[in-house]
């Protein structure tokens, strides 16, 4: 019988490998080889047809080798968690809400909640996955990794688990194999503390997985599962169809009732799941930072799919002396349009520029830059003639003259 920790896990890698295959599909540029088994930084990494040579020999050695680079990679993980592990004061955490933290938005949205909600602090605590997220929570906050809970003896049976799940599988996930150790490490760790409400930011990948998994180990009943939302759905359609919908969500906390139908009815929710509770909640965040700059603003929020649309919409404006550009990606991690003229690449992921004109796909920080009354032009994923927008702006400019 396959263990219930391994079941987690291959459901959430089947859920992460149908989101990159989703995602890659849509990436505006018909050079992109599409592959459902390659990791995101090298589906990245393809899409902007950079370092094609390096990309393909990756390929070529973590297709043909896979089972070497599985077994390195294991190890990799292995020695830095041993290191970690070894040097970390070990906690005992107990709380009555569990903040899972894997992104500076859902630093934020998790902040929001408990000033919204009234929650007192000192009830709350914080699981990061990597230590770069502790600077965006207070220093009052309660926050701690995986490394400060599991024990060795914890790590070695996370690390058996790995390879038990790689041979069970029969490599069927490929280079994705290089998740297994890690995100049975969080379980663990997970599975140590004690709490009352979970809390979680992630809707179908295999986060959401880990965070649906609690409700099993902790006991039914004995946990509630708050899903929140952290943004817009805009990239389902009626063929999106995860392989695993999650099944023990308790409560949702939602932007508006068009989503608690994409979340109920279709998408990440299954149909036999009982949700007793919908929370709505704005999804204010964004607090404006204003400069000293003369010039015509305008901000452009990226997307890996809107690249090149971005991309030929500042190389027809970087030319113009009158104008300074603003590009942020999303995620965050994604490349910058680096080396354009008047095109001021946007890092820190707190910072939100005060602007004339804001460009971007349909995402919630555009329709919060919306309700803070700044001009919006609003484009679909899939446009690919930066025209339309640039038609827009030069009507918004005339009519500032």
């Amino acid at each position: 019988m396959i263990r219930p920790e391994l079941n987690y896990l291959y459901n959430a890698i089947s859920n992460e490998i149908y989101l990159d295959s989703r995602f890659n599909s849509l990436i505006d540029n018909s050079k992109v080889r599409i592959s459902k088994e390659l990791p995101k930084f090298q589906t990245r990494l393809n899409a902007f047809n950079l370092y094609g040579d390096i990309y393909l020999i990756l390929e070529f050695l973590l297709s043909k080798f896979y089972y070497f680079f599985t077994f390195f990679l294991f190890q990799f993980v292995f020695i830095k968690s041993f290191f970690r592990v070894l040097f970390s004061s070990h906690k005992s955490i107990d709380c009555k809400h569990l903040f899972f933290i894997n992104s500076p938005v859902s630093a934020g949205l998790a902040k929001k909640f408990i000033a919204e909600e009234k929650i007192d602090l000192k009830e709350c605590a914080f699981f990061i996955i990597n230590d770069d997220l502790r600077k965006y929570l207070d220093k009052s906050c309660k926050y701690f990794s995986s490394n400060e809970i599991i024990s060795f003896r914890s790590l070695l049976a996370c690390l058996y688990f790995s390879f038990e799940a790689f041979f069970l599988f029969k490599g069927r996930f490929k280079v994705y194999n290089f998740l297994y150790l890690n995100w049975l490490i969080q379980l663990e760790a997970l599975k140590r503390i004690s709490y009352r409400y979970f809390h979680s930011f992630d809707h179908y990948d295999r986060y959401a997985i880990l965070a649906e998994s609690q409700s099993y180990f902790k006991g039914q009943g004995s946990v509630e599962y708050f899903l929140h939302q952290h943004g817009k759905f805009n990239t389902i359609d009626s063929e999106f169809s995860l392989p695993y919908k999650l099944k023990n969500v308790s409560s949702l906390v939602l932007f508006d009732n068009n989503s608690s139908l994409l979340f109920l009815q279709k998408y990440v929710i299954d149909k036999d799941c009982i949700v007793n509770d919908v929370i709505l909640q704005n999804n204010y965040l964004v607090t404006v930072k204003d400069f000293n700059e003369k010039r015509f603003k305008i901000f452009i929020i990226g997307n890996l799919v809107c690249y090149q649309l971005h991309k030929r919409f500042i190389k027809s404006l970087e030319s113009n002396s009158n104008v300074i550009l603003y590009y942020k990606p999303h995620p965050s991690n994604l490349v910058y349009m680096e080396n354009k003229k008047n095109c001021i690449n946007i890092k820190d992921v707190q910072y939100f520029p005060d602007v004339n004109v804001v460009v971007s796909y349909d995402s919630t920080l555009l329709d919060e830059y919306t309700k803070l009354g700044y001009f919006c032009i609003r484009h679909s994923l899939d446009e690919t003639n930066e025209l339309n927008i640039l038609n827009n702006l030069n009507k918004f400019y005339n009519d500032c003259q």
